[in-house]
């Protein structure tokens, strides 16, 4: 495709995405999969331009002027406010020719003419990085350095794998990716981690067909670190999902012991039925986790040796991957989640055995849904105590697990290791 062709591709898939309320990622998806004809490189710029315009909402927003915005204005102002190009050259990509998009009119011509990047820097942070005021106020009083952290994430993420021990070995694995020319790092912290560039694409590649890998954030391996299974553990991954999280913590445990993966949402466990398959996990149940298997649940009070808890949150700390999600919550929506997340905590620390653990985490950068969730669950829960997770990843200390995108280079993770007293507190 020709530049044009790819900026008229960019304002067609933002328009749908703009005027659905599904996940901006869906929306991509469905878009390319009906058009196979666009090439994968194609398919890499038009989703830069796309959801780099997403996380800056705000900004690009505040200059095109709220009742001008339009997802053509949008695309002009991010290609010379962000990418730097002159005016000239967007206009000449405006041409009207064929599979190009239309001419700029009047009002987008005047705009564009009156547009002054060098005014950016002045404006007030919230708009230049284009944080919400749900979430402005709360990350910039959780760091030190608040502005490297908000730029961070407003920055594409990186490919992070997950070399699966079940299946492979880390050296192994790098070499088949030497074998296919691809560009490869080692992870920071996690001992399974290999990182590369984004918009490398390796669904077909021999080593994700058979399982030796699996596409996940550094930051989230790191969770399942901290989980610690060991072969012939009982473990719940309570809020599992799709189970990321669970096949990490199932290599660790060698397929031997007990591990359950529960979640309130079927379709979201029906995924890990084939993703375990793959990966050669054979230890792994099931469970659904609402009103209807409350029973069950009951039974397995102090039944398990760890507990996993990735609450519900507003995944602040995926902004890189996910921007829209910035744009999707409201403060009603935080301290809705906040609710659920105490009664999650709660819930799940009745599972825990005796001497046993009992693991909290979120991809959140607000000690509202972090620390403090934590600090008040202790104060309530005395038989229950704060492991110091400090000499458990390399490179890290604690008391807390706290990962950022400007710090660890990594998505944002917070997480809590808590031990359950093996004797009884009257």
């Amino acid at each position: 495709m020709k530049d044009e062709s790819r900026i008229e591709a960019s304002i067609e898939l933002l328009s749908e995405i703009e005027e659905s309320n599904l996940p901006a990622d869906v929306i991509s998806t469905q878009y390319f999969r009906a058009r196979r004809y666009i090439g994968s490189k194609d398919r890499r710029r038009i989703s830069e331009i796309v959801f780099a315009i997403i996380r800056n909402r705000l900004l690009i927003r505040h200059l095109a002027g709220e009742k001008s915005y339009t997802p053509r204005l949008a695309v002009m102002i991010y290609l010379i406010a962000l990418e730097k190009e002159s005016k000239d050259d967007v206009d000449a990509l405006f041409s009207g020719d064929h599979h190009a998009p239309e001419q700029m009119d009047t009002r987008e011509f005047e705009i564009i003419k009156q547009l002054s990047i060098d005014d950016i820097n002045d404006l007030p942070e919230n708009i230049r990085f284009s944080i919400p005021d749900w979430a402005f106020t709360r990350i910039n009083e959780y760091f030190e350095k608040p502005r490297k952290e908000f730029a961070a994430l407003n920055q594409a993420a990186s490919l992070d794998l997950r070399v699966n021990t079940l299946k492979s070995n880390y050296n192994d694995v790098c070499a088949k990716l030497k074998e296919y020319e691809f560009e490869f790092g080692r992870g920071k912290y996690s001992p399974w981690c290999i990182r590369m560039p984004r918009g490398k694409n390796l669904s077909d590649s021999e080593i994700y067909r058979d399982g030796m890998i699996e596409v996940q954030d550094e930051g989230s391996q790191l969770i399942a670190v901290l989980v610690d299974a060991k072969p012939g553990d009982s473990v719940f991954d309570m809020c599992a999902g799709a189970g990321g999280k669970t096949l990490a913590i199932g290599a660790m445990m060698q397929n031997k012991g007990r591990l359950i993966a529960g979640d309130i949402n079927d379709g979201r466990l029906d995924q890990l039925t084939a993703r375990a398959k793959r990966a050669g996990l054979t230890n792994l149940e099931k469970r659904y986790t609402g009103s209807k298997d409350k029973k069950w649940i009951k039974r397995q009070e102090a039944n398990f040796d760890k507990v996993l808890l990735d609450v519900p949150c507003t995944g602040t700390g995926t902004w890189r991957r996910n921007p829209d999600l910035k744009w999707r919550f409201n403060e009603s929506d935080l301290q809705e989640i906040m609710k659920k997340q105490k009664s999650i905590l709660g819930f799940g620390a009745k599972l825990v055995k005796p001497g046993g653990r009992l693991v909290y985490s979120t991809c959140s950068i607000m000690r509202d849904e972090n620390e403090t969730q934590i600090e008040k669950f202790l104060e309530q829960n005395p038989d229950f105590s704060l492991f110091d997770i400090s000499g458990m990843i390399p490179g890290l200390e604690g008391p807390y697990l706290r990962l950022t995108p400007a710090q660890h280079q990594t998505d944002g993770f917070f997480g809590a290791v808590l031990i359950k007293s093996a004797a009884i507190i009257s």
